[in-house]
């Protein structure tokens, strides 16, 4: 299983030992979101997103409690927006703008590119399920 920890300890070289700089394409990607409160456990919860570059490092997108693009509650067009910026393989600034019904919140976070298109976060936020810390991967 791949873990943030994981890749933390070890930097990505190339056959040449060169550092290799891990980028994300624009597109559809799918993932999953596990995360504590107080009173529940979320574990292996399907999730999807559309993302775009909209500048150079700067990221935006359609988020989804779903695996196939689709909002999981009634929620409109997406289940959210996330927004972040890469740098040289680092996640920054992570924001997902939560508009479920009935239980909006916001979660940011921090991460990294672990491999080309696989992104891997540390998250913590509210809604109304409460204070959530967590992770999250997406995949191409």
């Amino acid at each position: 299983m791949l873990t943030l920890d994981s890749f933390n300890k070890k930097g990505c070289k190339d056959s040449n030992g060169i550092s290799k700089q891990l980028t994300i394409e624009p597109g559809d990607y799918k993932g999953l979101w596990n995360s504590k409160t107080i009173n529940r456990t979320f574990e292996n919860l399907p999730i999807s997103a559309t993302i775009k570059e909209v500048g150079r490092g700067k990221f935006e997108g359609l988020f989804f409690i779903s695996n196939n693009l689709t909002s999981c509650c009634n929620s409109g067009e997406s289940d959210g927006t996330i927004s972040f910026t890469i740098e040289k393989g680092v996640i920054n600034d992570f924001i997902y703008n939560d508009v479920i019904p009935n239980c909006n919140g916001s979660f940011t976070g921090n991460g990294k590119i672990a491999l080309k298109n696989l992104i891997l976060l540390h998250i913590q936020g509210k809604d109304c399920d409460g204070n959530h810390t967590g992770t999250i991967t997406l995949s191409k």
